[in-house]
């Protein structure tokens, strides 16, 4: 699964075009399909927050001021509490952001690498091997 914070920051992301005075305009550009999923997350973030007050109060003062850092990493730092207490919810959030995006990366930079593996199982992600000025062998990355 994707991590937590990051998820709790992608949401956060995704929502805050839509509740800014040109959340309208945002919506007609950005198309029906990311719209529709706002509109799916926003659901799922506060249907979560009717049993839980300070996720509430979070996700008000955010609709309120969209545009406030403060107010935006009080809600992710809320949201993500939540989803650390909550598996189902962060699975649901996880699917309606479209699922986790894996990623495989080995970066060598005037180096020697040797005998690395990389394993993942599940939906393809996306795989990246950056060697400069390095000595790499025996590289495996698997999905």
């Amino acid at each position: 699964m994707i991590a937590l914070a990051t998820l709790a920051s992608s949401i956060v992301t995704l929502l805050s075009p839509y509740l800014t005075a040109g959340g309208i305009k945002f919506a007609e550009k950005a198309g029906e399909g990311v719209w529709e999923q706002a509109q799916k997350v926003w659901a799922l973030l506060t249907s979560s927050a009717d049993d839980d007050p300070k996720l509430a109060n979070a996700i008000a003062a955010y609709s309120d001021d969209a545009s406030d850092g403060d107010v935006r990493a009080l809600l992710e730092k809320k949201l993500l509490g939540r989803l650390e207490r909550d598996q189902k919810l962060a699975a649901q959030l996880t699917a309606a952001m479209g699922g986790a995006v894996r990623i495989q990366e080995i970066v060598a930079e005037r180096s020697k690498m040797e005998d690395i593996k990389q394993e993942n199982e599940g939906p393809v992600g996306k795989q990246l091997l950056k060697a400069k000025g390095s000595r790499l062998k025996g590289i495996v990355q698997k999905m």
